[in-house]
């Protein structure tokens, strides 16, 4: 019997009804030999950018035992290796990996892992834990699933942080496909989804993330009020980005994909509208088109085109 898959998947269905890539342009190519091992290479221009990004990736089949996990490569200097064992034990699989990676938004690569990670999938049961020798941390979770419902946890340790963390999650499942889950944080951040399937063909997601902060009161034009008054006094705000998408297969291998983003509970609020096409043009072909402009903000607008071709 299958577990209730992991932690961090308890939201994938509602996450995966998306726009396309509306700030660059891309081509994949991917090909699975007669192993089963899947190569992908793809190629990843960004708008404003005159170099573009290549990547290889290969996953191989997966089997009882040891074996050669996934492999990949970017012209970025981003490299991930993972060895995986499958079955140790029953329900047990176990994985090392070496971890590279750039973080784009920083400009710089993030700190280096090699890590030990294992799962156990039974029955009720997903749990996951991971050593990252490098990073000095340990990462656990665990997800449960239970006739309609799903509860799970999540916390990390380090030697320089000591306690980095923790979530929990609650989900409800309903109508075989159907789900909506909300998940918080010791540190004040939260984050939900949900997802339906209201008639055939259509897709209807609404998910978004959120953080209560504080911040200083405005100065009261009390002259009897002390400094100190002034600075006790703070103002509980809430931070919320949220999304609105569906999708429509048209059938013949396309769907129509839209999305509304905005910020809700902020009046100066952006909102963005994004429409997403994509057509299987051969069995060996797909192409996919996204545009997304802003409402309040005109001068934003954004387009993106993926062309892959191969075993699809």
């Amino acid at each position: 019997m299958p577990g209730p898959g992991k932690y961090k998947d308890h939201s994938k269905a509602a996450k995966d009804v998306k726009l396309g890539a509306v700030d660059q342009f891309k081509v994949t190519n991917k090909t699975t030999a007669s192993n089963k091992t899947v190569i992908e290479t793809s190629q990843v221009l960004k708008h404003g950018s005159k170099t573009p990004l290549t990547k290889l990736s290969l996953k191989f089949k997966k089997c009882d035992g040891l074996r050669l996990d996934s492999f990949e490569a970017s012209t970025n200097g981003s490299i991930k290796a993972v060895v995986g064992a499958s079955n140790v034990a029953p329900g047990v699989d176990v994985s090392v990996g070496l971890d590279r990676a750039f973080d784009d938004k920083k400009n710089a690569f993030k700190p280096d892992s090699a890590y030990v990670s294992g799962t156990y999938n039974r029955d009720i049961l997903c749990m996951t834990g991971k050593i990252d020798a490098l990073g000095k941390s340990l990462d656990v979770d665990a997800l449960v699933g239970y006739q309609k419902f799903l509860v799970g946890f999540k916390a990390g340790f380090s030697q320089e942080q000591s306690f980095k963390g923790c979530s929990g999650v609650l989900g409800f499942n309903w109508a075989n496909a159907n789900r909506v889950t909300l998940e918080a944080s010791n540190d004040k951040k939260f984050n939900f989804g949900t997802f339906m399937k209201p008639v055939g063909g259509v897709e209807v997601s609404l998910c978004g993330n959120g953080a209560i902060t504080s911040a200083p009161a405005p100065a009261a034009k009390d002259e009897g009020a002390t400094k100190s008054d002034a600075e006790a006094k703070t103002v509980t705000n809430v931070d919320l980005d949220a999304k609105l998408a569906a999708k429509f297969a048209l059938g013949n291998g396309s769907s129509l994909t839209t999305v509304v983003s905005a910020k809700p509970l902020d009046i100066n609020s952006k909102f963005h509208v994004g429409l997403s096409y994509s057509q299987n043009l051969r069995n060996y072909a797909s192409l996919k088109l996204s545009g997304e402009v802003g409402v309040t903000d005109t001068e934003y607008v954004g387009f993106g085109a993926e062309l892959e071709f191969g075993d699809l």
